[in-house]
């Protein structure tokens, strides 16, 4: 799968030398000078994960953390300055950064932070698929349930043969109660009916 890397540095040369550098293979780069064009060019195209400067004219990199956060909560963001400032460390981990490294990077360093985080974000996808799939056949299972439930019911017989299942089915619904009147041909017709309604909210459960 395509990775996505945004860079944002007021530094020409460090842009140019890191999208260089991390430009191969399955990532694509993209790069800001300043939070603000950073803000507009992820508006446009999303990207999956942005490496930021924290010193910068105008908005830091940590300004910029706490805005794509709000607007992009499962954005990875990743810091990078010059200063190891424990405190801004903190504070940058607080705001939910995915990590932090001091300048000058070392490559292979970032290159193994990169994959760390590109791989979770793809754990997290898969976790996310699998809780909607399992919620599915959850939802599945309930209506199978209370489906086979209303079939046992209507083939228990109809009002006049003296079942008293036969008469709760008769007393139910419109579509129940003429089916449960025809004799042989109900079970068929309830088991279309049947699938086709527990079809019908299996799709709605997806919407």
């Amino acid at each position: 799968m395509k990775r996505t890397l945004l860079i944002v540095d007021d530094d020409p040369r460090i842009r140019t030398s890191l999208a260089s550098a991390l430009g191969v293979d399955e990532t694509e780069v993209r790069v800001a000078e300043d939070g603000e064009t950073a803000l507009s060019a992820l508006g446009q195209e999303p990207v999956g994960v942005v490496l930021t400067d924290v010193k910068m004219p105008g908005m830091s990199g940590l300004d910029l953390l706490k805005m794509l956060k709000e607007r992009a909560p499962d954005l990875d963001v990743i810091l990078m300055t010059a200063y190891d400032d424990l405190p801004l460390v903190a504070e940058a981990m607080r705001e939910g950064a995915a990590d932090f490294l001091v300048k000058p990077l070392d490559l292979h360093q970032l290159r193994g932070v990169l994959d760390r985080v590109f791989e979770d974000r793809q754990a997290r996808k898969r976790i996310k698929a699998g809780e909607a799939d399992t919620d599915k056949r959850g939802a599945a299972d309930r209506l199978v349930g209370r489906r086979s439930h209303d079939l046992r019911h209507v083939q228990g017989g109809g009002p006049g043969d003296g079942n008293p299942r036969g008469q709760a089915a008769a007393q139910g619904g419109g579509q129940v109660r003429v089916l449960a009147r025809r004799g042989g041909n109900a079970v068929p017709m309830i088991k279309v009916l049947f699938f086709a309604r527990v079809r019908e909210e299996l799709d709605c459960a997806e919407l």
